[in-house]
């Protein structure tokens, strides 16, 4: 059932509602969803049980709950740039990671997001959009600060500290 609705504290200009409701799985147990909202955690969301994800996980906090990212799902570390750490995670299919690149000679969760899971990702998707932004300072769309096109870059945008299972580059769309 329904767990909680709740309305930005900017509602007026951001036009977001947070909403969350439980979902019974397979095995009697039930996780937590969050459907066709955009939820921004800059402090600890924890509970029992898994998280289903239908819309926007993202922000600069802890969700200490397994969860999958599948179909319209997307995963936003940070707020524009910033570190987004998470339990272990599924990405399957049609699931979206966003990774904003604000300083090419930044560090990650300053210069570009970075998706931290203390625990495994399982990249079970066949089909996965990596969905990729440069922002200028004003953290809109634009030019990265300190890129240089004729230069060679590398950003680490994920770490999972039990490892990366079934990763396969060709299942990635950008």
């Amino acid at each position: 059932g329904l767990l909680d609705v709740v309305l930005d504290p900017a509602f007026a200009t951001s036009q977001l509602i947070y909403g969350s409701f439980s979902e019974p799985q397979p095995d009697g147990t039930t996780n937590t969803a969050v459907a066709g909202v955009q939820l921004m955690v800059d402090g600890t969301l924890v509970g029992n049980g898994g998280l289903s994800l239908y819309g926007t996980l993202g922000g600069s906090g802890t969700v200490n709950r397994v969860f999958d990212v599948y179909g319209t799902a997307v995963l936003n570390p940070g707020e524009g740039t910033g570190v987004l750490t998470t339990a272990s995670e599924t990405w399957d299919n049609g699931g979206t990671l966003k990774f904003n690149l604000e300083d090419a000679a930044g560090t990650a969760g300053i210069g570009w997001n970075l998706l931290q899971i203390k625990g495994s990702l399982d990249v079970a998707a066949s089909a996965f959009h990596l969905d990729l932004t440069s922002l200028g300072l004003d953290n809109q769309a634009g030019l990265a600060q300190n890129f240089d096109p004729t230069k060679d870059y590398s950003w680490e945008i994920a770490s999972a500290t039990n490892g990366i299972s079934r990763f396969n580059v060709g299942d990635l769309t950008v």
